[in-house]
């Protein structure tokens, strides 16, 4: 963040970055993971999450395509997409076309008041982001939960989560890299 502003204003020295925040007594969720996924009616296997507007630059494509790879290694491995738009019905047949049937399922719109519950019962968030954005504010609600993000190094999202660990961050913006990344961290969560 600090490199692009100061690409359009010169010379930030006197400049303080202040990210988004959230509500962390509202995201600062128990993660009491085998009854809250009892709860959702969710299984005991490993559960990616991602919540985003379903439209092209957010890389939900992308996360998809991931899947393939990441089910070879983790054949239990559950995407769960919340979130709307008009790419729905392109991305189901996307998930239909590569077999990932069991491996994917779509929520919809998420109310805000569950995503922590959600977040809680994820053993990781996924941020697949393809072209520049605003810093995603689901970034720090998962952290806040206490879930790792892994992402792509686009916008902020190196210079947020490299504080924690740089190894969630992806190598590049490709389905590769986002799959090697999720199965490294799933790997080493197991």
């Amino acid at each position: 963040m600090r490199d692009e502003m100061e690409q359009i204003h010169g010379s930030v020295s006197n400049t303080e970055i202040l990210p988004l925040a959230v509500d962390t007594d509202r995201f600062a969720f128990e993660r009491n993971t085998q009854s809250t996924r009892e709860t959702l009616d969710l299984p005991d296997r490993p559960i990616i999450v991602t919540f985003r507007r379903l439209k092209p630059c957010v890389g939900v494509d992308l996360l998809i395509n991931a899947m393939e790879s990441v089910v070879e290694t983790h054949p239990d491995a559950l995407l769960l997409i919340g979130g709307k738009g008009y790419l729905r019905e392109t991305l189901e047949q996307q998930v239909h076309t590569l077999g990932l049937d069991e491996n994917v399922r779509f929520l919809g719109f998420v109310p805000e008041a569950e995503l922590p519950t959600y977040y809680a019962v994820a053993d990781c968030s996924v941020v697949p982001t393809k072209e520049l954005e605003g810093f995603g504010l689901s970034t720090i609600e998962s952290l806040s939960c206490g879930t790792p993000v892994v992402a792509t190094p686009v916008g902020a999202n190196p210079e947020v989560l490299g504080q924690f660990d740089q190894q969630l961050v992806c190598e590049s913006v490709s389905a590769t890299a986002v799959a090697t990344t999720i199965s490294q961290f799933l790997k080493r969560d197991a």
